[in-house]
């Protein structure tokens, strides 16, 4: 039986020239290779710089770099787990991410927070440099994510707030119905607090403390607004 390199996912490294490890230019792309698993480094005009390919049998989903300039990516044989490898190189270090079914893409934050979609649970899950699970964030009607793009990753300037309950992960939603993203100097947004946007979608409770921010676009950079926090009786 003769074995293809199926190619999935690709990420344009355009981040800024301070921000780029050494050898990368903008423009760039990093192109995840599902099975066997592998990732190529290539210029934009398709010219291949270099390429680091994973064990016989691994597959490997999703393209990323972290701001030490590893390479990451996810395997998904025999158990999930995100990997960090150095560029055209071998596996430096990786974690297992047991709360992913089937990984689908990855993003490094510029912190070391990472980020899995999960293509077999229509969510995707954050964790910590080290891969301690933080939370995970529901995609009600998305089917199976798994393309992923985070805009923090390369031009955010605020900070997410986040709230852990009783250690465990506090769920979070998205707005994003029509009519919930505004366009225009300044707005509001309306909220059904009959049907917040998690998986299943649920009424507030009372006596539940809900935190709320918007995510804002200003010309060529992105930020985060103050949360809000609001117990409802």
């Amino acid at each position: 039986m003769q074995h293809r390199s199926i190619p999935a996912l690709a990420l344009v490294l355009a981040a800024t020239a301070s921000a780029r490890p050494a050898q990368v230019e903008a423009g760039d792309i990093l192109v995840n290779v599902l099975s066997p698993g592998g990732l190529k480094h290539l210029r934009p005009d398709g010219t291949l710089v270099r390429s680091s390919s994973g064990a016989p049998g691994s597959t490997w989903q999703g393209a990323s770099l972290s701001a030490a300039g590893h390479w990451v990516t996810t395997d998904r044989s025999p158990v999930p787990r995100v990997v960090f490898l150095e560029p055209g190189g071998g596996e430096v270090r990786s974690f297992a991410c047991p709360e992913v079914h089937l990984p689908g893409d990855v993003v490094v934050f510029a912190d070391g927070t990472v980020a899995v979609s999960d293509f077999g649970a229509d969510d995707v899950d954050v964790y910590s440099p080290s891969g301690t699970h933080l939370l995970s964030i529901t995609t009600p009607g998305m089917g199976m994510p798994f393309g992923l793009l985070a805009e923090a990753e390369v031009a955010d300037d605020g900070t997410l707030c986040l709230v852990r309950n009783g250690g465990a992960p506090a769920p979070v939603g998205r707005f994003a119905q029509a009519g919930q993203i505004v366009r225009g100097p300044v707005g509001s947004v309306t909220i059904d607090l009959n049907a917040l946007p998690l998986t299943p979608q649920r009424a507030v409770r009372a006596g539940e403390t809900w935190n709320f921010q918007c995510w804002f676009r200003d010309l060529s950079s992105s930020n985060f607004t103050d949360a809000v926090s609001i117990t409802f009786d």
